[in-house]
């Protein structure tokens, strides 16, 4: 039987969501490297998927900065390397 437990996510005492550690696929290595990240709900995948579809390239690029700069608990980037962050990174976090 399906448990509810496996089809939410885990909040802290808080309210927040829990972060959840990933490994990451990246063409080019075999090793997987992992990252720590925040899960995203329905609604916020939905903010997303509208910008990323409907919005101008500039905002694309932000759409997708944003959900890196917002969810990757660890490592942390800053904005001037976020800036900097190679595209098959980029694409593997968010």
């Amino acid at each position: 039987m399906l448990k509810i437990e496996d089809m939410v996510f885990t909040r802290g005492e808080d309210g927040n969501l829990i972060a959840q550690e990933v490994e990451l696929e990246l063409a080019g290595r075999e090793d997987k490297p992992k990252v720590k990240v925040k899960p995203l709900t329905r609604g916020k995948l939905q903010e997303i998927y509208s910008k990323a579809t409907t919005g101008t390239p500039e905002e694309k690029i932000q759409a997708d900065s944003d959900v890196i700069k917002n969810g990757l608990v660890e490592p942390v980037l800053t904005d001037d390397q976020l800036k900097d962050l190679k595209p098959q990174y980029a694409a593997a976090i968010s």
